[in-house]
C-alpha cells in the first residue's frame, strides 16, 4: 500500500482518480478548496486535508487541482496564474521537503495554441493562446526545473460522468448535453465545423496510473487523448440521439476568446512507452455520461 495526495480530488477528474487509487488499496490525501469541486465527490475512504502540509509524506503527488477554463482565464490572470502557477510551486516545495519523489501533472494540450489541430507530438513549438495555456506551461516549466521524478499529461477535452452539468463555461459535452436535458435551445459559439479530441475520464485515469510505476514515464511528458478529430456537428448528433433531444440546434456568432478551431492528439508516444491506447469510444463514453447525468437529475 502506498499514500498518495491527490490535488483537485473533489473534481472530476480527481475523484475518478481517487477512486481508482483506493479501489487498489492505497491511502488517497485530497487537497481541494472546493472552487470547482464538490465535497459529495470525495470518496469514502479519502482523507481530505485542508492544507496541503496537513498530508502526511507521500509517496506520490497527483497534481489535477487548477483553474481549466481558457474563458475564465481572462476574467482574472492574477487568479488563474496563482490557481495554476504559484499551487504548482508551492507543491514542488512541498514535495522537496518532506522527501516525496514523484510528480504527476496534469496539462492541456491548449499549451499548443492554434497548432493544437495539427497533431503536435511533445517536441512540438508551444504558442498558447489563453492566460490558462500559458500557466500550465509555465507550470511545465517549474516541474522540469525540479528534481523530481515527473511525468506530465497534456489531457484533450475529458468527459464522462460526475461532470459538472451546471458549470456552462467548462466542458463541451458536458454544456451541451445540460442544455440538451433541460430542453434548451442548444447555440453553438463558433462553427459546427470545429474539432475536438474526446477522451473518457477512465481511459485518463488509466494512464495516470500506469505510469505510477513505468520507469520510461519518468521525467516524460505525453499527449493523452484518442487520436481521432469529432467534429461538432458529429457530437451534437450523437448526444441529440442518446439523450432524445428534439429541441433546436443553432450556430451562433462569435467565439469564446481564447479558443482554436481543432485539436487533435498524437499519441503515439504514449503508446510506445506505455503501451497504453484508449479502450472507450466516444459513442460508448457518450452513452454511459447520458445515462448517468439522467439519474442525478
Amino acid at each position: 500500500m502506498a499514500n498518495y495526495l491527490v490535488t483537485g480530488g473533489a473534481g472530476f477528474i480527481g475523484s475518478h482518480l481517487a477512486k481508482r487509487l483506493l479501489k487498489d488499496g492505497h491511502k488517497v490525501f485530497i487537497f481541494d478548496n472546493l472552487s470547482a469541486g464538490n465535497v459529495s465527490n470525495i470518496p469514502q475512504g479519502a482523507i481530505r486535508v485542508g492544507a496541503i502540509g496537513e498530508a502526511r509524506p507521500c509517496d506520490a503527488v497527483f497534481h489535477l487541482a487548477a483553474q481549466c477554463s481558457q474563458a475564465i482565464s481572462f476574467d482574472n490572470p492574477r487568479l488563474d496564474m496563482y490557481s495554476n502557477q504559484m499551487l504548482t510551486l508551492d507543491l514542488l516545495d512541498w514535495c522537496k521537503k518532506n522527501g516525496t519523489k514523484r510528480f504527476i501533472y496534469t496539462s492541456s494540450m491548449v499549451i499548443y495554441g492554434h497548432a493544437a489541430g495539427n497533431g503536435p507530438s511533445e517536441y512540438s513549438v508551444c504558442r498558447p493562446t489563453s492566460y490558462y495555456g500559458v500557466h500550465k506551461l509555465a507550470s511545465e516549466g517549474y516541474i522540469r526545473l525540479s528534481d523530481l521524478d515527473y511525468t506530465i499529461f497534456r489531457l484533450q477535452t475529458v468527459y464522462g460522468p460526475g461532470q459538472n452539468l451546471a458549470n456552462r463555461r467548462q466542458g463541451i459535452i458536458s454544456i451541451f448535453l445540460s442544455m440538451m436535458l433541460s430542453n434548451e435551445p442548444v447555440v453553438v459559439k463558433g462553427s459546427l465545423a470545429r474539432y475536438r479530441d474526446f477522451i473518457y475520464v477512465d481511459d485518463v485515469v488509466d494512464a495516470m496510473t500506469k505510469s505510477l510505476h513505468a520507469g520510461p514515464a519518468y521525467c516524460q511528458t505525453y499527449n493523452l487523448g484518442t487520436g481521432i478529430a469529432t467534429t461538432l456537428r458529429e457530437l451534437l448528433a450523437l448526444l441529440a440521439e442518446l439523450a432524445d433531444y428534439k429541441g433546436k440546434i443553432e450556430e451562433g456568432q462569435g467565439s469564446t476568446q481564447g479558443d482554436h478551431h481543432g485539436a487533435i492528439a498524437n499519441i503515439s508516444k504514449i503508446y510506445r512507452d506505455l503501451n497504453w491506447s484508449p479502450k472507450v469510444t466516444l459513442k460508448e463514453g457518450a452513452r454511459r455520461f447520458v445515462e448517468d447525468s439522467r439519474a442525478r437529475l
